[in-house]
């Protein structure tokens, strides 16, 4: 299917391009049934493009530092096979206990396929941003402030982008916004909303 956007008057309108459409990015919040499940890990975690995409997980093109959370990560790999590598009694390890079971399922012939290890993750960045979950310390959530913490994790993105790299509106759509939200939580939520759009337009019509 073939889609065409276009911008202008009539007659002469022209096609939109993708550097106008970089102008014009968008936060889109939609209306969450289930906000908890939104912060959970997983393959298509919300939570990671979030994170992946703030200040503090950039990385410069000359930067050629790894993130500390991958040098954490690798180093706990490392921990954690070393562990199970480690002898517990008359020189067994856990791993030779499992590879000794394995052979006998393999061929004779082919016994490469015994081999094992255990691993905690995998040490490249997204991979671990993805099985990160983000919840409340032994609070017990409702729904509406679930939502709210799911739209301050959203907010992030717009809080941290540099200001002197900001080019075109920062639009947010927020759908159904009193979603499970108690009338004081809407009115403080929109109220934070309106401080939020005064600090652009002041910081816009000072540059």
């Amino acid at each position: 299917m073939e889609r065409k956007v276009q911008a202008g008057e009539k007659i002469f309108e022209s096609r939109l391009t993708s550097q106008a459409k970089e102008f014009l990015k968008t936060t889109y919040l939609k209306p969450l049934r289930d906000a908890s499940n939104e912060l959970k890990p997983g393959f298509r975690s919300r939570l990671a493009h979030i994170l992946k995409a703030h200040p503090a997980f950039k990385k410069e093109a000359n930067d050629e530092v790894e993130h500390k959370l991958v040098l954490t990560m690798r180093e706990a790999n490392e921990q954690v096979e070393d562990f199970f590598q480690e002898e517990y009694k008359d020189g067994r390890s856990l791993v030779k206990d499992l590879e000794l079971l394995l052979s006998d399922f393999h061929d004779v012939a082919d016994q490469s396929k015994s081999r094992s290890k255990f691993s905690v993750s995998h040490t490249d960045l997204t991979s671990i941003l993805k099985r990160l979950s983000l919840d409340t310390e032994d609070i017990n959530l409702g729904l509406g402030n679930l939502n709210l913490l799911f739209i301050a994790t959203e907010l992030l993105l717009l809080n941290s982008s540099s200001e002197d790299n900001l080019i075109g509106p920062q639009i947010t759509l927020i759908e159904e916004i009193e979603a499970h939200l108690h009338t004081q939580s809407q009115i403080r939520l929109i109220k934070f909303l309106e401080e939020e759009l005064k600090k652009i337009i002041k910081k816009v019509s000072i540059s």
